[in-house]
């Protein structure tokens, strides 16, 4: 019983470092924004403004870099909008993703960050991330 339970345990643990990772990123990514968001959710809370945005546009392009195996050196709006059409996202989704990063970058490079825009922002990086998760499912 113990010989059969090692070799069990060894073929398992095999089979585990053979599993492509972009496909554990690709399930994961859900998770891990989340994860970020909850980030992003407490320095809007501190009121840090910089430190918010910021953390919204890496938990944008994390997710969707995860999502659709976009390696981080090809990472760009124009890439990140030709893999959301090629994998069949509503066009107002990608629009949407757009406008969100849009606001992140006005809010870091051009100082507009006032509280009540921090927390519409977060509403809606929340619910395009579940709209995304619940689409591609």
């Amino acid at each position: 019983i113990g010989f059969g339970a090692v070799v069990f345990w060894h073929k398992k643990q095999l089979a585990a470092q053979n599993i492509d990772q972009s496909i554990t990123k690709k399930q994961q990514a859900g998770h891990e924004a989340t994860k970020r968001l909850t980030t992003a959710k407490s320095m809007m809370q501190a009121n840090q403004g910089k430190a918010f945005y910021d953390e919204l546009s890496k938990v944008l392009m994390g997710y969707v870099s995860d999502k659709f195996n976009i390696p981080l050196s090809e990472l760009s709006k124009a890439n990140v909008k030709v893999k959301l059409e090629t994998n069949q996202v509503n066009r107002t989704e990608i629009e949407r993703f757009t406008e969100l990063l849009q606001t992140c970058e006005m809010a870091l490079f051009a100082g507009m960050i006032n509280t009540s825009a921090m927390q519409e922002t977060y509403k809606n990086t929340n619910n395009w991330i579940n709209t995304i998760e619940n689409q591609l499912t």
